[in-house]
């Protein structure tokens, strides 16, 4: 296959890859799919709700040997909380629409796993995890990458929302939930879950706290976009 991974630092390649996003995920729909039964292993909500207990359970240890993680468990508790709510909400309301909220997923989508080949083509690769998921599930996890790997202001953080509400026609609802769902610390959980089960060695700190550093970052394009829980909750 030609091409290189995609650059998450260039704002082409990110609307590219997002692009590609909406418009696989929505043809998909066309081809069927599983019955909700099925679906309903290993969804995007199963993984969150199993992150969160995982948090819960390691961030006595993990505070313990970063203290810099001490005043963000209650922030990091709340929006996992949150976030769960809104989510489960959603799923429950949509049950008798899944044709729609529902696609062929990646569900693995990190740049490494994408190859640019110019212009705006992009092509996937490595789909172990793929399977039918909550078509929201890729976006969300690209962005939380692209937020991780690259510094972008608050309007392109939102360009990337943007970019996928377009290219796979999102209903205001589901835009909605791409919001809540982007609000997940997504960086700061995968880094506690590794380094923690890597024994919390101080050769790690660095990592945990440049996770600290992006989700700082995301708060602030947040608040700048005036996209609090506040104004979700409205």
């Amino acid at each position: 296959m030609t091409g290189r991974h995609v650059d998450a630092s260039s704002l082409r390649e990110r609307h590219a890859v997002l692009t590609s996003l909406g418009s696989v995920h929505r043809r998909s729909q066309d081809c069927g799919f599983p019955a909700w039964s099925t679906l309903q292993r290993g969804t995007l909500l199963h993984k969150l709700r199993l992150k969160e207990r995982a948090v819960s359970r390691i961030w006595a240890p993990a505070e313990a040997a970063c203290p810099a993680l001490r005043g963000w468990k209650a922030r990091a508790e709340g929006q996992m909380r949150y976030v769960l709510r809104r989510y489960a909400a959603y799923l429950a309301d949509n049950r008798d629409d899944v044709q729609h909220i529902f696609a062929f997923c990646h569900r693995d989508l990190a740049p490494h796993n994408v190859m640019y080949q110019g212009g705006d083509a992009v092509a996937w690769i490595d789909f172990d995890h793929a399977n039918y998921d909550d078509m929201l599930h890729d976006p969300m996890q690209f962005i939380s990458h692209c937020t991780f790997l690259a510094q972008m202001s608050a309007e392109e953080y939102y360009a990337l929302h943007q970019r996928y509400v377009a290219s796979a026609k999102l209903t205001a609802t589901q835009a909605s939930i791409l919001w809540i769902l982007t609000m997940w610390p997504d960086i700061l959980v995968r880094t506690l879950i590794e380094w923690t089960r890597a024994g919390c060695k101080e050769e790690g700190l660095t990592r945990v706290h440049y996770a600290l550093t992006c989700e700082r970052r995301k708060l602030v394009y947040r608040s700048k976009l005036g996209l609090n829980v506040e104004r979700l909750d409205a």
